[in-house]
């Protein structure tokens, strides 16, 4: 069903893609919003390039490496303004899932690298350029918050050496104590059988939203459906009530 010649997985643009849904009275600072659609995985210093476990040699051919993209689909920096005057970057994207490849792992180790690259732009590394050509990660006193499906369980599954663990949660920046649970076993008997915080119907925490330190988590919650209607993913909706602090002087 695939051609063996795209980026990500899909057979059409878009397909598996991702969209930010917001409210009115939030703006989007367009003219510092920040795309890594194009950013070459060669570029990430220490990159886990796969190779050919029979030959040992690179997986791509250089010609391929050299154009291939770290991002499976996109990594946004999208800088909202809420009503309080607080500045809040979202940052979104859509990991590979760490699954359907060989012995030379190359979609496990691309969702490894596509999960450090938060990391990475959280400590500001200099390697980092956007589709623009602006180079660095996000400024050290910014506000954030990461959201998506990253395809990556911090505690099972086939992700390679565990990023989301290891990167993402214990990142200093990153406030990943709060770990959202169901409330209701949802319309399938099957469910029942997961663990309260599986975000995925096959069993895994996989769908994040994950504030920085300096925003306060309220409440939040994995919602699994409780009508039919209601069902419209294998993924659970993850949601997070959040206070954001005003600007001083605000």
């Amino acid at each position: 069903a695939y051609g063996a010649d795209n980026w990500g997985f899909g057979t059409f643009p878009g397909q598996y893609s991702m969209a930010l849904l917001l409210r009115e009275d939030f703006e989007v600072l367009e003219d510092r919003v920040r795309t890594f659609q194009l950013f070459p995985w060669s570029s990430m210093p220490d990159n886990l390039a796969p190779v050919d476990p029979e030959t040992g040699d690179p997986w791509y051919s250089e010609q391929e490496w050299s154009w291939f993209r770290l991002s499976s689909k996109s990594h946004w920096d999208v800088p909202v303004r809420l009503p309080n005057g607080a500045v809040v970057h979202f940052l979104v994207s859509h990991p590979t899932p760490a699954a359907f490849d060989g012995e030379e792992q190359r979609n496990q180790k691309r969702n490894h690298d596509e999960i450090r690259f938060w990391a990475d732009y959280l400590s500001g590394a200099s390697y980092i350029y956007d589709d623009q050509g602006e180079v660095g990660g996000l400024a050290p006193d910014a506000s954030f918050i990461i959201l998506g499906d990253l395809n990556a369980d911090p505690q099972k599954g086939s992700s390679y050496n565990d990023p989301m663990g290891r990167l993402i949660l214990s990142h200093p920046r990153v406030r990943g104590d709060f770990v959202p649970a169901t409330r209701s076993p949802g319309i399938d008997p099957k469910w029942a059988e997961l663990d309260d915080v599986d975000t995925a119907q096959w069993g895994m925490r996989i769908d994040y939203v994950l504030p920085s330190q300096d925003i306060a988590v309220r409440d939040g919650a994995v919602e699994r459906p409780t009508t039919e209607a209601a069902r419209v993913s294998d993924h659970f909706p993850v949601w997070l009530d959040l206070t954001v602090p005003a600007p001083s002087g605000r």
